[in-house]
C-alpha cells in the first residue's frame, strides 16, 4: 500500500463535529459500525480531512493483528488537493503538530489492549461515550473506561499541558459519581528499565498539576509496563509520589516512586 493512501492522520466527524484520528478507527467503531461508514459517506459526507474539509473515503487493508481483522484508513478522492495527500511530504511533515494527539491514541490503545487479556478487568469503552453526573447536568467522556472486579473505573491520558482548572474540574466530576480516575502518562517509555532508575524520568509541569490535585501522586504506564502486566496478569502501572524525608533535622520533598499492580 503506497504510503500517500494513508497519510490523513485526522479525520472530522460532521455528525459529532470532533476529529477522530484515525489510528483509533478500530477502537471507536465495532465492524458493523465501519460497514456502515463504508456505504453511507458517499451519499451523507460524514467525514471530512481535518487539513483540506474536503471529503474522504474510508479504505480497509487486510492485517490479522488488529481488532477487526483489517487496517483502517481514509483517503481522498482523485481530483482534490491537499497537502496531506501528496507524495512530496515525508510522513514527518504531515504528522508535524500532530504527532502529540497520534501518541495520545497509541497510549489509548495500548492501554485497552493490555486490560482485555486481564483477568477481572472489562473495557467498557474507549473514547466514545459520555458519561453523565448523577443530576445529569454535567458530563465527561474518559479517554478510557473501564471496570474492576465490576467497579467502574476512568482513564484519563495526560502527555501535554492542562490547566489545573480542568484537572480540578474533572477529579471533581468522578469523585461525584464516586469513580476512582487514574491519570496516566509515558514518560520515557523507552528508557524505564528493571526497578526504574529514578534519574531517567524527567517530571513535567502537567504532571506537578496532576500530582497535586491527587495526594500527590500520578502514575505512568507505557509499553514496558504493557508487557509486564500480560505476564504477571495484573495491571503494573509506576507510580510517583511526593514524599517527605528527613536529613538530620531538615525535613526535604521528593518524588518517590514505587511499582504497583491491580
Amino acid at each position: 500500500m503506497e504510503n500517500s493512501k494513508r497519510q490523513i492522520p485526522i479525520v472530522i466527524d460532521t455528525e459529532r463535529n470532533e476529529p477522530i484520528w484515525v489510528a483509533s478507527l478500530s477502537w471507536i467503531y465495532e465492524q458493523h459500525e465501519l460497514q456502515e461508514i463504508r456505504q453511507a459517506n458517499i451519499k451523507h459526507h460524514r467525514f471530512v480531512c481535518q487539513n483540506c474539509k474536503q471529503l474522504v473515503y474510508l479504505h480497509a487493508k487486510r492485517d490479522d493483528d488488529s481488532r477487526h481483522g483489517h487496517q483502517y484508513y481514509f483517503s481522498h478522492p482523485e481530483g482534490i488537493d491537499c497537502d496531506w495527500k501528496s507524495d512530496s511530504k515525508s510522513r514527518a511533515e504531515i504528522y508535524a503538530g500532530v504527532s502529540e494527539g497520534d501518541k495520545h491514541w497509541q497510549m489509548k490503545e495500548l492501554l485497552a489492549k493490555t486490560l482485555i487479556n486481564l483477568p477481572n478487568w472489562e473495557v467498557v469503552d474507549v473514547d466514545t461515550q459520555f458519561v453523565f453526573s448523577l443530576d445529569k447536568l454535567k458530563r465527561a467522556k474518559p479517554d478510557l473506561h473501564a471496570r474492576y472486579f465490576g467497579t467502574d473505573v476512568a482513564f484519563e491520558i495526560q502527555l501535554r499541558s492542562e490547566s489545573p482548572k480542568v484537572i480540578l474540574d474533572r477529579q471533581h466530576f468522578y469523585q461525584e459519581k464516586e469513580w476512582p480516575l487514574i491519570w496516566l502518562s509515558a514518560e520515557n517509555e523507552d528508557q524505564i528499565l528493571d526497578f526504574f532508575d529514578k534519574e531517567r524520568i524527567a517530571v513535567k509541569q502537567v504532571q506537578k498539576d496532576i500530582a497535586f490535585c491527587n495526594r500527590g501522586n500520578w502514575f505512568i504506564f507505557n509499553k514496558f509496563l504493557a508487557s509486564q502486566s500480560l505476564e504477571k496478569k495484573q495491571l503494573t502501572i509506576l507510580t510517583k509520589v511526593w514524599e517527605p524525608s528527613l536529613a538530620g533535622k531538615k525535613i526535604y520533598y521528593d518524588w518517590c516512586q514505587y511499582s504497583v499492580v491491580a
